[in-house]
């Protein structure tokens, strides 16, 4: 019983507690703590493919993907196929502004075309990038399973389990698509509305990491995203938010990239902005193509890993300067013994020095001057990309690249 003295957390929500242990599906082996929900949602993913699932596999299918597919069914399953370390990531993402697009509607004809064509947008915006996924697909993974798995897909909200390598990069690109795909349909329909965009969020973490609770997390970093994307459109009078990413790493139950509020230096520039790099003027931060076109120039040259520890370590919340005199100079020390140990190679001293640059600033300083307006009032500090990029290192691949471009160098 439920109520018993001995009670389990459900193994699949983490939230629920359980009410049987059992196989979560029938071809399974392996008995887990298992609430009613989670038991009835397996059941139904496995024995019948509703309008849900079948739709977004319908979406995936085009001439060059041809076959029987079928989503991935479990994070375990996806975790297994493409990271040997288990880790997943989830996309949490939503439309902004869509309420006011809905009210510019004058009929209900313009109203159910918007409501359909809404839907089919979200499909086929997801249905890009995991067709890139699966032109990635390691040696020896089932290529008609298709490595994505819509959890929730309704009007413009997405939840959506992924390959945590890819991750980054599938959130850009799916935006990007949301953009063209949804501005056409407005066009189609008739509609005088301003450019529609996207807000989204990564979250990677383990692959038996609650799910609940990774969408609560995903929710969180979603609405930071979109407060931010909000309050500089105002400010800069844009006209409409700009698409954006948030992202965080789950290590163990710590969050990575949580910086103190007031602080004056912070090792993190997210959330990023999915608009090309010419289009980001300055303080306002950076897009995320730039993070993923570092990762690749560090992967040519091969940066040894004991390099990047050195680095990530200088910018620990711990190490950081707090805007005195002493503290800056001390930090500013520390990394120009670290651009002695790298200067030892020429070549890498020279990637090191423009991803210093491209995800900093170029002054003496290094760092990059944020001004994101916060509520009502200004939201200024001095922050950096590198740290990020460090910490997503092995999530921040690029669909269009070999898998071979991100070989490791150890030494």
């Amino acid at each position: 019983s439920t109520h018993g003295p001995y009670v389990a957390f459900c193994a699949s929500c983490g939230v629920e507690l359980a009410h049987t242990h059992q196989p979560i599906v029938t071809q399974d082996t392996t008995a887990q703590y298992l609430c009613d929900i989670c038991q009835q949602k397996a059941r139904e993913g496995t024995q019948y493919r509703g309008p849900f699932l079948l739709r977004f596999e319908q979406a995936v299918v085009d001439p060059d993907h041809r076959g029987s597919f079928e989503s991935a069914r479990a994070a375990e399953d996806l975790a297994e196929a493409w990271d040997s370390r288990q880790y997943v990531a989830y996309l949490v993402a939503d439309g902004n502004g869509m309420g006011k697009v809905f009210g510019k509607c004058e009929n209900l004809s313009q109203l159910r075309q918007l409501s359909e064509g809404l839907q089919t947008v979200i499909l086929e915006s997801l249905a890009v990038p995991t067709r890139m996924l699966m032109d990635r697909i390691p040696p020896g993974i089932d290529p008609y399973v298709i490595p994505a798995q819509p959890l929730i897909v309704g009007g413009d909200d997405v939840f959506i389990l992924i390959p945590a390598t890819y991750a980054l990069d599938f959130a850009r690109e799916f935006c990007l698509q949301y953009e063209r795909r949804m501005a056409a349909k407005l066009q189609e329909i008739g509609l005088p509305v301003v450019h529609p965009t996207m807000s989204a969020a990564v979250v990677i973490c383990k692959s038996k990491y609650p799910h609940t609770l990774v969408h609560k997390r995903g929710e969180d970093l979603l609405k930071e995203a979109k407060r931010l994307s909000k309050a500089v459109a105002l400010r800069d009078q844009i006209g409409y938010p700009l698409s954006i990413v948030n992202f965080d790493v789950i290590l163990g139950s710590r969050l990575t990239h949580d910086a103190a509020e007031n602080a004056k230096y912070r090792s993190t520039l997210a959330p990023y902005w999915v608009t090309s790099p010419d289009k980001t003027p300055s303080e306002r931060g950076l897009a995320l193509e730039v993070l993923l076109e570092q990762r690749i120039k560090l992967a040519e040259r091969q940066i040894p890993q004991r390099r990047l520890m050195q680095l990530r370590a200088l910018f620990e919340p711990q190490a950081l300067p707090d805007d005195t005199v002493k503290t800056v100079g001390m930090w500013n020390a520390a990394l120009a013994r670290l651009r002695t140990r790298v200067g030892r190679n020429a070549q890498d001293l020279k990637v090191f020095e423009d991803a210093l640059a491209a995800l900093g600033g170029t002054t003496d300083d290094h760092w990059y001057y944020c001004n994101r307006p916060k509520a009502d009032r200004e939201n200024v500090y001095k922050a950096h990309g590198l740290p990020d990029l460090i910490r997503l290192w092995d999530f921040s691949w690029k669909l269009d690249q070999d898998r071979s471009v991100y070989a490791a160098r150890e030494d």
